[in-house]
């Protein structure tokens, strides 16, 4: 082809597409405002999440070791790998001897997103490795919630509320530290289909567009095989509608919304057996109140108007059908309220101290938040969260009825545990957008108002350049107050696997894991506490005794007894679960560095120490009992002590001899313990650099 057809071919694209261009609307200077603010407040976040990268490609935490090893086992098997997994039992690398059903106890949302964008981005012939593709979904699926909260704050009262409600997610300390790189785990990735999906249900009944539900519930679905949490996610629509009948605010297409909405959700929890129990169990209430009350409606709005009477007798069936639900619970043909739904219902219930409430308390996002966690996250935002509350209260529009059910069940449920602060953070933020907003456009108001009658109105303000102004106003005033240096801390932490007390980079877990993978016999079973099951197996492919799954409370407590008992009863419970090797982890600090005078005396700061409290109330003592036999307070300094093993049974407590076992090189002498080593195991290593982990040869009697 010549170069003068090559020019009258291009010349006649450029016209062609110069003529489609023209029909297309230019953005107005307001739209791209917001695009532009809504973009940096993405990037803020973005940058924060990302920050633990610089420490290199590791996973974050526990829990998502077990997600990308089911990512993986999908990938391996190719699209099939998505059916299969439903039917894959007794993987028996886990809870070694009896094995995990994946397909009965896990679900399946995270390792199928994980698994799915590998899948995409090796189609388009990338070849990255998986782990570095999944370290990075919690961030992107993090900061995508920012855009999710702009649509909702402003689908509810304006774009302001919006951007204010983005702006104080993208900085909150408890949700950064539960969606930084490698966070491969259901909070992150399920948060902004949690959000989009009260989206679309507003539009749904406010526009009575079917596809906004369809969409909704569809949303609902995919936060149902992410998230156990989803039984609150479920459950907050059906709240918002039996409030809605209460006060007089139902309509039909509220009903029907959620109706369509609803029953795409249900089917998905239909589709997992772990979720399947929904329905049959206590958790399903407020949901099976809510139908009963719109099929009420539906049946008495075709013979007779709503009247204050007719919406009485719903209310009655409501409250009959919650008694009946309550009736069926305690004959047992519906699975009453447990564990950590109970407590989230009602934070002031703590049940009986026994093993089992002890396993449960002894997970850290177990305990209760605080207000000052509230006011961390939320930081300035707080003092507009009340007049927020008061404006939709005062409105009582369905959104704002929406909206006020939301924040309050949120933050309800967040003081029981604090990792449901990913519920009250969003909830929240919006709310105060509101009051914040509220305030600004008040402002305005003002502003724009005559002062002196014969001199006229002041000249109109560019209110475009007023949000700048008010945006920058309110990014300074979090960033720069006591709140900051949390949000910096929690971004700029260590992945849990090579962090060390007090955030510095450590590689002894590394070490550890490496040297395991390379010199202990394949199929070798390792007991630990539950806490590093997932890091083990996962990273060595050995089998291991127990994990963060928490799925078998018996095998737990015969661990916690085995670590808590003598040597000769450690090596029965060993001996019954056909274990090899033994793992304990203790971070140590020498006291050298307070008082040179106590150069290479060290003394324990974290790790299996400070958990034999918890294994100990798991194995059946109470704190007397642990105060007695266990554990003991020493003076330090002058006043200050620290605790440490010197209780009456301590000696031969056979972790506490583990633990502080002296090996020549590594540690030899510990301060006011004197503990001695164990006789049935045998040390074969202590990780590089600091021997913070040790991996112990049982030695069983040859009898």
């Amino acid at each position: 082809m010549s170069t003068r057809k090559v020019k009258e071919l291009l010349r006649k694209s450029t016209s062609i597409i110069s003529k489609r261009m023209r029909g297309i609307p230019r953005p107005s200077g307001h739209a791209l405002l917001i695009f532009i603010i809504l973009s940096l407040i993405y990037i803020v976040a973005f940058m924060l999440r990302v920050a633990p990268a610089q420490y290199g490609v590791y996973l974050n935490e526990y829990d998502p070791y077990i997600h990308y090893y089911q990512a993986q086992w999908i990938y391996e098997r190719g699209l099939k790998g998505f059916y299969d997994w439903f039917n894959w039992k007794n993987d028996t690398l886990f809870w070694y001897p009896n094995g995990r059903s994946f397909g009965n106890t896990a679900q399946p949302g995270v390792p199928f997103t994980g698994a799915f964008i590998y899948m995409l981005i090796t189609s388009l012939g990338f070849h990255p490795s998986m782990l570095s593709v999944v370290t990075l979904i919690p961030v992107v699926f993090s900061s995508f919630t920012i855009v999710a909260l702009y649509l909702l704050g402003r689908e509810i009262h304006s774009e302001g509320a919006g951007l204010i409600a983005g702006l104080v997610y993208a900085v909150a300390p408890s949700v950064i530290q539960r969606s930084t790189y490698g966070f491969f785990d259901n909070d992150p990735i399920a948060s902004p289909f949690i959000i989009l999906s009260f989206y679309f249900f507003i539009k749904a009944y406010k526009r009575g567009s079917l596809l906004n539900a369809i969409i909704s519930g569809l949303l609902l679905g995919y936060v149902v095989f992410i998230w156990g949490a989803y039984v609150y996610v479920i459950n907050l629509p059906g709240l918002f509608v039996i409030v809605a009948m209460i006060l007089g605010k139902y309509t039909r297409q509220l009903g029907y919304s959620y109706l369509t909405a609803m029953g795409l959700a249900l089917l998905a929890v239909e589709q997992v057996p772990r979720t399947s129990v929904f329905l049959k169990s206590g958790t399903s209430i407020i949901t099976w109140v809510a139908l009963a009350m719109i099929v009420i409606y539906e049946l008495i709005y075709r013979t007779e108007l709503m009247t204050r009477k007719t919406i009485l007798k719903i209310g009655i069936v409501g409250v009959l059908a919650f008694a009946i639900i309550i009736m069926l619970q305690s004959v047992g043909v519906i699975i009453p309220l447990s564990g950590k739904f109970i407590v989230a219902l009602n934070p002031f219930y703590r049940e009986a101290a026994t093993p089992v409430t002890a396993w449960f308390e002894s997970v850290g996002e177990h305990v209760t938040a605080t207000w000052y966690v509230f006011f961390l996250d939320l930081n300035v935002l707080v003092f507009f969260i009340p007049l927020g509350f008061y404006i939709m209260l005062r409105r009582g529009s369905l959104d704002d009825i929406f909206m006020f059910v939301f924040g309050i069940s949120a933050m309800h449920v967040a003081s029981s545990m604090v990792r449901l602060t990913m519920f009250s953070v969003p909830a929240l933020a919006v709310v105060g957008g509101v009051g914040f907003s509220s305030t600004v456009s008040s402002y305005f108001n003002m502003m724009n108002r005559p002062i002196f009658k014969k001199r006229g109105k002041m000249p109109e303000i560019d209110r475009s350049i007023i949000s700048i102004i008010i945006i920058s106003l309110m990014v300074v005033l979090i960033l720069s107050t006591a709140v900051a240096p949390y949000t910096f801390a929690s971004a700029n932490q260590p992945q849990a696997i090579v962090a060390a007390e007090g955030g510095s980079f450590n590689t002894d877990w590394l070490a550890a894991l490496a040297w395991m993978k390379a010199n202990l016999p394949k199929n070798s079973v390792v007991a630990s506490w539950w806490d590093y099951g997932y890091w083990i197996t996962v990273n060595t492919g050995l089998p291991s005794l127990a994990d963060n799954a928490n799925m078998n409370f018996t095998q737990v407590q015969l661990i916690a007894k085995a670590f808590m008992s003598n040597e000769t009863t450690a090596l029965e419970i060993f001996k019954r679960f056909h274990a090899d090797y033994v793992v304990v982890f203790e971070h140590f600090f020498d006291l050298g560095a307070l008082n040179p005078s106590y150069q290479g005396v060290y003394i324990p700061f974290s790790g299996d120490f400070e958990k034999s409290y918890w294994m100990a109330r798991i194995a059946g003592y109470n704190d007397t009992e642990i105060y007695k036999y266990f554990i003991n307070y020493v003076q330090l300094t002058q006043g200050s002590s620290i605790p440490l093993p010197t209780g009456t049974r301590a000696e031969n407590v056979t972790l506490y001899r583990l633990l502080f076992n002296r090996i020549p090189g590594v540690r030899e002498m510990y301060y006011q313990v004197n503990i001695p080593s164990p006789t049935h195991f045998k040390l074969v290593y202590a990780s590089s650099p600091n021997g913070y982990v040790l991996v112990y040869k049982i030695i069983y009697d040859k009898n």
